[in-house]
């Protein structure tokens, strides 16, 4: 009689079953199904389950009570409707179709974790739910993270300043750092803000990109630099005047718009509201006192 590597009900390898099996009635072990799904002759789940689909949700469920991460149990169960307690319900061509899905998402994982440094840290923690500290370190040393990080001059900034030109400079290599993940007590990194933050304040409390904005600031850059200093641990008291510049360029429909120091605005901007909403985001959720955390 053929002996499975996978119990023909749930998928599980029966090689890791601790009691060797399921059993038939007459006490011998089953070569076929698991001990957890199968006993006395017997399948053990509950009566509801008959379907391949219910088959699926139900092992997710448990695995997931045993601490298993969502993504793996969904890829662990994909192959279930082939196995042979339910392959007669389903046609061919559809369980052709579940193995090239399942096929699919693990190539594209696969693919991911060939990436930079950086992507690689964000699938292990946001596809696979593991918070790889020893990959994110990686990333000033390897890849994006340390190209970024070796354009920094003796003066501490990118570029030529903290906003020009625009897309090299100060601003936007730390807020690409943040996003890449850089870890968040990066010497150098919070060396430059620090110095922003000493240098660059305009009259409103927000940060000044150049003359036209000594007295109002950008709405915009203030909420992406609250985003990324927050980030990388600035303290939060440090930071309260920036906050302060931007709940003051709050619109009457709720959201926020850089125009509103230049040409005017009528209504928010979808843009300038999502990184004003970012900054709050790591601003808030940090370990802080300030009393701004509670705005």
């Amino acid at each position: 009689m053929k002996r499975y590597k996978f119990c023909q009900s749930c998928g599980f390898p029966m090689k890791k079953d601790v009691k060797g099996g399921g059993s038939e009635k007459d006490g011998t072990k089953s070569l076929k199904f698991c001990s957890m799904c199968y006993g006395n002759g017997e399948f053990l789940t509950p009566p509801k389950i008959d379907t391949a689909k219910k088959m699926q949700k139900y092992c997710i469920q448990e695995m997931k009570k045993d601490g298993i991460n969502g993504l793996f149990a969904w890829l662990a169960t994909r192959s279930i409707p082939k196995l042979e307690r339910w392959k007669q319900y389903y046609p061919c061509q559809f369980i052709n179709r579940v193995n090239r899905n399942y096929m699919e998402i693990q190539q594209i994982i696969d693919w991911l974790l060939e990436g930079d440094v950086s992507i690689q840290y964000q699938v292990w923690r946001d596809l696979l739910d593991v918070d790889n500290k020893q990959i994110q370190a990686r990333i000033a040393f390897e890849g994006w993270g340390v190209k970024f990080l070796s354009k920094r001059h003796m003066d501490g900034h990118w570029g030529d300043g903290f906003y020009q030109p625009k897309w090299i400079s100060t601003h936007y290599t730390l807020l690409d750092l943040r996003n890449l993940y850089l870890q968040p007590d990066h010497a150098m990194v919070k060396e430059t803000i620090e110095m922003v933050l000493q240098n660059h304040l305009a009259d409103d409390g927000g940060i000044r990109l150049g003359p036209s904005t000594s007295q109002h600031s950008d709405v915009c850059v203030n909420g992406m630099f609250l985003n990324y200093a927050s980030y990388f641990n600035t303290p939060g008291e440090k930071l309260e005047s920036i906050v302060d510049s931007i709940l003051n360029e709050k619109m009457p429909d709720g959201g926020f718009n850089c125009r509103t120091t230049r040409s005017g605005a009528k209504h928010s901007s979808l843009h300038s509201t999502i990184s004003v909403l970012e900054g709050f985001l790591n601003f808030t959720g940090k370990d802080t006192t300030t009393k701004r955390t509670k705005f």
